[in-house]
């Protein structure tokens, strides 16, 4: 059971300057109920800012808590007014706190939802909207992010620059990687470091293409890029995991580059299925996602896997980055054991 745990309020005792007292302390459901029987007793003055630092409004015993915008319930885990900018969720009550999901998203003063540091509020929104679009409709999508998210490791999603979509890995220990012209390392020579506190990644997209793009006429929506890139770049960061967690260092036991990288196609072709989004448009991405959906379905067999496995690889028309990868002949594990 999801619980948050908070001490309100800290004194110091001048007798002692290495002693502290606790004044009150409040503990929390993740909707901002508070935790009744244990953690109510007050030593002084009563503070009255509880959950996510709000005041409390007790005047005429409503419980609620004043979030500027709006005034919330957190025994219900639903505001007391109608969203101000309920046009911008119209898939959503305009009553919902935090999208129903206050693991993942703050809602700072009762209008917008935020998620991801190092973004504007328009980014945020963005992006935590997709997201919790994706593991609303796709079994596969939000296992990936409770993987990620429960794993030891640190997976951020944020903004990229010059790549429409981009998991980008840390590469430590290089064992004799070549780089091609462009810099990519065209051998998986790397041994993984995944130990506890290891870095995992970054999750990124190109926010500023796709505003750039809008701004210039073009018919783009930005929610619906981002449904159409992160399931890739999520599926690459999961099979980091998944692979990087087996292989515990030793490169052979890794699957080559180039498997990796169709196996990603694949579970993002599961992801868009599952959360009834059009496939890619490319022509080869979108054999690789769909050969996904015929292989998760059991109407492809590892035989068929390593056929399109090939005939992606050695396509002519394939990116220079992607044919620059090793193939070898390991199975795509993770997607037959989910």
């Amino acid at each position: 059971e999801d619980q948050f745990f908070q001490i309100e309020y800290v004194k110091i005792i001048p007798q002692d300057i290495d002693a502290l007292q606790i004044r009150e302390e409040k503990n929390y459901y993740p909707f901002g109920l508070q935790h009744k029987g244990y953690n109510n007793v007050v030593t002084g003055r009563k503070h009255t800012y509880g959950y996510n630092g709000k005041e409390e409004n007790d005047e005429l015993g409503l419980g609620t808590l004043d979030f500027g915008a709006r005034n919330y319930d957190a025994t219900l885990g639903r505001w007391m007014n109608i969203d101000p900018l309920a046009a911008d969720y119209l898939n959503m009550s305009p009553y919902n706190y935090t999208m129903n999901n206050p693991i993942v998203f703050i809602d700072p003063d009762g209008m917008r939802v935020e998620w991801a540091k190092g973004l504007n509020a328009e980014e945020k929104q963005l992006l935590g909207y997709a997201i919790y679009t994706l593991r609303k409709n796709s079994e596969t999508f939000n296992k990936q992010f409770n993987e990620l998210h429960s794993s030891k490791m640190t997976f951020t999603v944020g903004k990229a620059s010059g790549a429409w979509g981009l998991f980008d890995r840390p590469l430590p220990n290089i064992e004799g990687g070549e780089e091609d012209e462009d810099g990519y390392i065209t051998e998986l020579t790397m041994s993984y470091d995944m130990g506890e506190g290891s870095n995992g990644g970054k999750i990124s997209l190109d926010l500023d293409m796709f505003k750039q793009l809008k701004d210039e006429g073009n018919n783009i929506d930005p929610i619906g890029e981002a449904l159409n890139v992160l399931p890739e770049e999520f599926s690459g960061a999961a099979l980091f995991l998944y692979y990087g967690n087996i292989a515990r260092g030793n490169i052979e036991d890794m699957p080559a580059s180039a498997n990796i990288e169709y196996e990603t196609k694949m579970l993002s072709g599961i992801i868009l299925n599952e959360a009834g989004i059009n496939l890619s448009q490319s022509e080869g991405q979108r054999k690789a996602e769909q050969f996904g959906i015929d292989f998760g379905r059991g109407s492809k067999t590892i035989g068929d896997y390593f056929n399109a496995l090939k005939t992606w690889h050695t396509n002519p028309r394939l990116d220079k980055h992607y044919k620059s990868l090793t193939r070898d002949k390991s199975k795509p594990t993770y997607t037959i054991n989910n």
